[in-house]
């Protein structure tokens, strides 16, 4: 599972910013950055998780892949 679906995942559960950041060892500025993409998107987050991991992070972070 990548990791941009378990920030989604334990974030629906409820935990906060610093427990997942510490949980899955990143930036809490990196776990806050997912957060508010996915609040601004007007899909639920349900339809977000059942998406494959490279289309996730495509509709999450749109641009020119490097």
């Amino acid at each position: 599972m990548s990791q941009v679906k378990q920030i989604l995942r334990m974030h629906q559960q409820g935990k906060g910013i610093k427990t997942i950041a510490k949980t899955l060892s990143i930036s809490k500025n990196t776990v806050r950055g997912y957060v508010r993409k996915v609040k601004t998107d007007t899909l639920p987050v349900e339809a977000l998780l059942a998406l494959e991991d490279p289309v996730l992070e495509g509709k999450l972070w749109p641009g020119n892949p490097a």
